[in-house]
């Protein structure tokens, strides 16, 4: 009599990768760069160039609208600010462009069967514009945001109320973040982190703390260091079924 091996197989939860679609792969510059020159233009003027990432996190708004102003009037700069803040909100922030290798990125890791979860505290209608502005509404598998916008600060929070509500396991998710608050909340939920230093926050902080995955300095690190991570994944799901599958 002879008798039928069957090999098991590997069931392995597709790994949910939670981040903020805008913060990793949108030239933010451009956007704000455009509300600029918007709030230039109310005044008879151009505004320059096109701010680079360092100098947008180096650049503060206000010092921005003190050389469109040529004057530091409160009242003045108060105007100014709120123009911005309109022109920002209503076009400029979707007009900006993904990063030059943004999308082949994306698309290299959905096809290791990974998925992108963006998370927004921006609200739905907003974050909805957002996904089909930037041409990723085939690539991101949920949206998850509070019924109305509501402070960026409260991003950590969101999160963890989003990977707490999922049946997946902890293990099948990787915090993508450049934001120290949102890194040390993944982190106390037990979930994979890798950080990205050149975001939000600086580089020298982010290297001072233990970061389970990894740290990336650019797009090309990210999805290295995902690739290696999901492919890491892969090998340790073998390993844990190998041994119910042997003769002797």
């Amino acid at each position: 009599m002879s008798a039928t091996v069957r090999t098991p197989q590997i069931a392995s939860e597709p790994l949910a990768i939670v981040c903020d679609i805008e913060s990793l792969f949108v030239n933010r510059a451009v956007g704000v760069s455009l509300a600029l020159d918007a709030v230039a233009r109310s005044r008879g003027r151009r505004w320059p160039n096109t701010l680079d990432g360092a100098e947008l996190r180096k650049r503060s708004l206000a010092e921005c609208l003190r050389d469109i102003a040529g004057d530091d009037d409160a009242a003045t700069l108060t105007a100014l600010a709120e123009r911005y803040w309109t022109a920002y909100v209503d076009h400029a922030r979707y007009a900006a462009p993904l990063h030059r290798e943004a999308m082949t990125i994306i698309e290299r890791i959905t096809g290791l069967g990974a998925e992108w979860h963006f998370v927004s505290t921006d609200g739905p209608e907003v974050a909805t514009r957002m996904v089909r502005a930037f041409g990723l509404a085939e690539a991101v598998t949920t949206v998850y945001t509070p019924p109305t916008g509501i402070c960026r600060r409260a991003r950590s929070g969101l999160v963890e109320n989003y990977i707490n509500g999922r049946r997946e396991s902890l293990a099948s998710h990787l915090v993508v973040s450049d934001e120290l608050f949102e890194i040390f909340a993944a982190q106390r939920l037990g979930v994979p982190t890798l950080a990205v230093a050149n975001g939000q926050t600086p580089a020298q902080v982010i290297e001072a703390i233990p970061i389970p995955v990894g740290i990336a300095r650019s797009l090309d690190e990210l999805a290295d260091w995902i690739e290696a991570h999901a492919l890491a994944r892969n090998c340790l799901s073998a390993a844990a079924v190998r041994p119910q599958g042997r003769l002797h």
